[in-house]
């Protein structure tokens, strides 16, 4: 489930996409880890996250991730709700090319 609005209000949404194969093992488990850290570090970060199904991808993210109040592990997105996240995202962190392309285009820093 994404958040709702009132979730969001007053604080600071990071939306974050990994699935590319050169981050798979030891990197992808890194990335996790340094997500985790920061939204337990910061009270005011909420993390929303498609999960790939590929099972190199979902399988360390939902280990790693999963039950933290503040993640939410979503669905792979459609383009209009994936497009509505990033334009109510704070910062977006991802190995998307394309989505490196179109977050300029919202002012949103990557």
């Amino acid at each position: 489930m994404a958040f709702k609005e009132a979730d969001l209000e007053g604080r600071r949404l990071i939306l974050v996409t990994t699935h590319r194969r050169e981050s798979w093992g030891g990197d992808l488990e890194g990335i996790c880890s340094a997500i985790r850290a920061l939204v337990q570090r910061q009270a005011d970060v909420l993390v929303a996250l498609p999960v790939h199904p590929n099972p190199n991808v979902k399988a360390p993210v939902v280990k790693l991730l999963g039950g933290h109040p503040r993640i939410r592990l979503l669905p792979p997105l459609s383009y209009v709700p994936f497009l509505s996240l990033m334009r109510r995202a704070y910062l977006i962190l991802t190995d998307s090319g394309g989505v490196q392309e179109e977050a300029p285009s919202l002012v949103c820093p990557f």
